[in-house]
Order: C-alpha cells, then structure tokens, then sequence
C-alpha cells in the first residue's frame, strides 16, 4: 500500500463516526485474550511446523507476541491511523528468531494470516448489528486490517531473509573451519569437536571425499548455495550425511564410511549429485577409501584430482572416481609424461597430417576394443587387413611394435595422455 493509499485509508477511518470506532475497539480489547488463544489453536492446527513445537514455545513467546499485534491494533483503530514501521521492531525480532526455532518463512507468513482473519472476524462481531455507524466502522476497518497484514508479512520476510542469509554465511565459514581441520589432519581436536556440535554434525574416524569444482563462469553464490543444498540432499551414507562446505572456490563433501565396501554407496550419491546438478557447469570428483585421520588429507587430494581430470576434458552430469583416472594421473606427475606423448604419438600425428590418414585413430580404436582387429575394423568401417596395415605403420614410424606387450603398453599410456592433452 502507497503513501497515498494510507492517507486515504486513514481519511475514511477519521470520517467513520469516532464513537463508534472507540466503541469496536473496546470490545476488542475485552478480548485479546481469547482473540489471541483462538489464533495460536489456529497456528497449531493449520501449520505444520507450528504442530511440532513444544507447548512452552507455543503458549508462550508465540502467545504473547499474538497479544502485542493485537493490542498495537487496537490502539490504532482508536486513534484512526494505520500499522507504522517503527511499531514492528519486536516483529522483526521474533522473526529473525524464527530462523533458529526451525520455522520457516511460508509458516510464518502464513500464522499472520491466520491472524489476520481472526482480527477480521472480532472486528465484524464487535459491531452492534442494529447501529448503522457502527458497522459502517467495520467496514472501514476491514482496510486496516489489510494494511496491518501486509506491513507485517513484508516486515517479517525482509527480517527472516536477512537473519538467514547471515546463518547460512556463518554456517558457511563454520563448515570451512571444520573442513580445513579434518582434512588437515586436526579432526579429533576439542575445537574441532565444538564447531562440529554446533554445526550438528558427528565427526567420523573414516571419510571418503567428493569435489564439486565449478567453472569460472559458474561461481556465482547462487550456484554454490544450489550445489551445497543438493549435496546435503544426496550425500548420505548408513553411518550418516555429509560433511559439506566450500573451500577456495570449490564445493567438498567428507562422507563418512565404515570401509571399503561403503565406498559404493558414495560413487552412488556422487552420481545422483552430478546428474542433479547437470548444466551448472561443475565438475565432481570421488576419491578412494584411506582409513584414519590421516587418510582424510589423501582422499581430498584424490577427489581434487579427478575432479580436475573431468574438468580438463569436459566430463559433466557424471561423477569421475579417482580409481578411473588413476593411470592417467600417475602419467601426469610423471616428469616423462611430454616425452612419452611425443615419442608414442608425435611421428603419427606429423603423418596423419601429411597425408590425412588415421593412425591415431586406429590405435585409440585398437585400445577400445582390447586389442581386436576384426572389432576395430568394423569400427573403423574398413577392411582387418587394413588395420593390419596401420599398426604396421605404427610400427614403422615409432619404433613400438603393437603387437609387443611392453611396446603396446607405450602406444597405450600414450592414447591416454592423448585423450586428455587438452586446455584447461
């Protein structure tokens, strides 16, 4: 409602016959009580989050902030002026308490509401049915009663949104601490135990780790925020939910696990959490099992890794487990990686672009297809004698005979690094 819309509402309630306005608003005061009983029933019985607190939450906080609405109402009536900002100070307050006591925004919302009917039906029955003034009162504060909902609804979002945003920014550097500790190695400390308790989580002996890395264009906090929610929701395993934080720009989860065995059950979270977070442009990674505290710190390290692989070459909307990119990996920190993408594939390439023929091709295809010509040659839509050929001249022009296992292994961990020799 605008200024302009508040001076009118005010008007009309001046014009209402003042006597008669003092007249409902006495009753109403009469009232309170039983006005503000019948809106908690209301809250209990109609909302569920209201249904499951405690009674002494209920009759009492709850009460007696029903009470003040309605007493500040009232006053208002008498005086002829509408619901003003500076009388909701105690509302913001109990709503950004809401935050903590488990009651979200749409319940709370919703019991204003409920009380703003009930406000509605007292005013109308506090009208003598037999004095033309005073229903004509009513009526014109049936706009009051709009106005004081909706100042009150506004009020309690902007102050539940505010007081959330900052839970969840203190939750965030929360996690990040406890983060930081146990994969540091420091998860058995007192202090790491207190930040855990008042995050409500129980710290496990054995984790296995999941890395969500976003692209730079995806980091914004609204994705980040998506991708923790949906994390907490997937993550979980029988010796219970995920540890899940954010660290230097990328999501990490620490699942408890009771061996190798539950190592399973993370591979399955971590893929219903890639397929759920399918086009945010993020990266998952799953790490091994390593008993102990200090296995923490090599899982991470693991889950990082693949994740990384999996960005490098665009694996998105699946979860990549170290265990699959582990040669590729050991290849990497090699100091002899360069050297043996070079010798292995570096005279097939400069002949492929010479003449336009497919020997990297053929042997990537020889590889997928463990080694068999008959299944190559269908793949690759030709003749086996003409992979015969090919590996050939594999042979010829790198020195490494295909059909030797210690050469082939070369041509292999050669294709490997190939396949993911690209931009970052």
């Amino acid at each position: 409602m605008s200024a302009g819309e508040t001076d009118r509402l005010e008007q009309a309630l001046l014009a209402a016959d003042s006597a008669s306005l003092a007249a409902i608003a006495q009753r109403i005061r009469e009232q309170i009580d039983d006005v503000a009983w019948a809106a908690v029933r209301r809250y209990r019985d109609e909302i569920i989050d209201y249904a499951t607190v405690d009674d002494d939450f209920l009759h009492g906080e709850v009460l007696d902030l029903t009470r003040e609405h309605l007493r500040v109402f009232v006053d208002n009536l008498e005086r002829g002026i509408v619901l003003r900002a500076e009388q909701l100070d105690s509302t913001r307050e109990s709503a950004a308490r809401r935050v903590h006591q488990g009651i979200s925004l749409d319940s709370l919302q919703q019991a204003f509401r409920l009380l703003g009917e009930e406000v509605w039906k007292t005013t109308l029955a506090s009208a003598r049915d037999d004095d033309p003034d005073e229903l004509h009162a009513a009526v014109q504060a049936a706009g009051q009663v709009m106005r004081h909902v909706t100042l009150v609804s506004t009020a309690v979002a902007q102050a539940y949104l505010d007081e959330a945003e900052g839970v969840w920014r203190d939750r965030e550097v929360l996690s990040r601490d406890v983060l930081e500790a146990v994969v540091g190695g420091r998860g058995d400390t007192d202090a790491t135990r207190r930040r855990a308790r008042a995050l409500g989580v129980t710290l496990h002996d054995d984790y296995a780790v999941v890395v969500a890395s976003p692209e730079e264009t995806h980091t914004e906090r609204a994705v980040l925020r998506h991708a923790l929610d949906t994390a907490r929701t997937h993550l979980r395993t029988p010796a219970g939910g995920a540890l899940v934080g954010l660290r230097e720009g990328e999501l990490i989860a620490l699942c408890p696990v009771d061996g190798a065995i539950a190592l399973a059950g993370v591979k399955e979270g971590a893929a219903a959490l890639a397929t759920a977070l399918t086009g945010e442009g993020i990266a998952i990674g799953v790490s091994g099992w390593h008993p102990g505290a200090d296995g923490v710190a090599a899982a991470y390290g693991e889950a990082r890794e693949a994740a990384e692989i999996a960005g490098r070459n665009g694996v998105r909307g699946r979860a990549v487990c170290f265990d699959e990119v582990l040669i590729e990996h050991v290849l990497r920190s090699s100091p002899y990686a360069d050297r043996l993408l070079t010798d292995a594939l570096g005279p097939l390439r400069a002949y492929d672009d010479k003449r336009g023929s497919e020997l990297v091709q053929t042997l990537r295809v020889y590889f997928e297809t463990s080694y068999n010509v008959t299944r190559s040659a269908q793949r690759l839509c030709v003749h086996p004698n003409t992979v015969v050929y090919r590996l050939r001249r594999i042979k010829d022009l790198t020195g490494r005979d295909p059909n030797d296992p210690d050469d082939l292994l070369l041509l292999t961990l050669g294709i490997k690094l190939a396949a993911s020799d690209r931009p970052g």
